[in-house]
């Protein structure tokens, strides 16, 4: 954010824009439409503490998507588990109360190291 604001920018999306060979690759938008390239684990933060949308571009969606009924049939179960697979009907509530929590989170719930993966 620094570099875009430095630049006399202001931040105004960001794009999960490519996948290949498993790597994720973003942009960050400038006003203008310039473009920074970035790693998504730099610029899915960013754009929270901007306060931006982030969007994803139809060839990762298509690259990378999981249709819940895959999920909910188990096919991407964890084999040490013993918790069976949620239901589409689990998984949409799991997913509301997600887009709830981020809908509000800020910047600083970002903040810490893997040990401390607890929602503030």
């Amino acid at each position: 954010m620094d570099v875009v604001v430095g630049l006399g920018g202001r931040i105004t999306q960001v794009m999960i824009c490519d996948i290949a060979e498993g790597v994720f690759r973003a942009e960050v938008v400038r006003d203008g439409g310039a473009r920074v390239d970035a790693r998504p684990s730099d610029a899915v933060p960013v754009a929270v503490a901007a306060g931006v949308p982030i969007y994803a571009s139809a060839t990762v969606l298509e690259q990378a998507a999981v249709p819940i009924r895959e999920i909910a049939g188990g096919v991407y179960d964890d084999a040490e588990s013993s918790k069976p697979a949620a239901s589409p009907d689990e998984i949409e509530e799991q997913a509301s109360e997600l887009r709830s929590w981020l809908s509000s989170a800020s910047a600083e719930d970002f903040e810490g190291g893997p040990e401390d993966n607890e929602p503030r």
